[in-house]
């Protein structure tokens, strides 16, 4: 005989399993728990369960959060914890957007963008260097990029090919098939098998030497100054 019809558990609810000859075996549905970080303070803390509106614990700013896609002219501001994506064709018009995640494809030479956890390039994107505010920043594969003005930040992943002056408090990341030109002063740095390095890179703190935060693969030419060493 089948078993009655019944409801799904909701999140965060006890059911209990069939009596067998194991006896009664209690299960809880387990929330997933997501990643925010305050765009007033950029504090980073977990949530179960996707939202539409929050309080950071450390400054008690009352967040707003929602994802957005954009594919035209976009003339709004946006301030949320969830992320925004520029297609091929959009075109940001004299305003700001603040969200964790940013993808950029299209143009936002005449906005400003802060991405509180991750930006990423792709190819065809346009903005204005000195109008970004990042925390990591990725430029995914085919995309090319001379960055005219230096760029700082946490950590840097390069799949496709950056000129620029970076200083980065935690890891540049150089994936095959990538080039990484310019000036680079980081804390760590890792080059994949295949990646091109064609510049000036200092690693770790230049008042101490440094512990082994060098991982090279075989790139092409570069010139590497570790602090502390002769």
């Amino acid at each position: 005989m089948p078993p009655p019809h019944q409801e799904p558990p909701k999140l965060g609810e006890t059911v209990e399993a069939p009596k067998g000859i194991m006896g009664r075996i209690a299960r809880t549905i387990v929330p997933v728990r997501y990643e925010v970080v305050c765009y007033e303070c950029e504090y980073a803390f977990q949530v179960s369960g996707q939202i539409h509106e929050t309080t950071c614990p450390k400054c008690r700013a009352r967040l707003k959060g929602g994802d957005y896609v954009i594919d035209k002219e976009w003339f709004q501001p946006i301030r949320t914890t969830g992320n925004v994506q520029f297609l091929p064709g959009a075109v940001l018009r004299g305003v700001d957007v603040t969200a964790k995640d940013i993808s950029l494809a299209g143009s936002t030479e005449h906005g400003g963008l802060h991405a509180c956890r991750r930006l990423e390039l792709w190819p065809g994107a346009r903005f204005d260097i000195t109008k970004l505010r990042v925390k990591d920043l990725v430029v995914r594969r085919g995309a090319r990029f001379i960055l005219a003005q230096a760029i700082r930040c946490r950590n840097v992943e390069v799949e496709g090919e950056l000129n620029a002056i970076i200083f980065a408090e935690g890891l540049v990341t150089l994936r095959s098939g990538g080039l990484l030109a310019g000036e680079i002063d980081c804390a760590r740095l890792f080059v994949e098998e295949g990646g091109g390095l064609e510049a000036h890179v200092c690693v770790g703190a230049r008042s101490s030497a440094p512990s082994a935060n060098v991982l090279v693969g075989i790139g092409r030419n570069h010139s590497l100054e570790i602090p502390g060493r002769n």
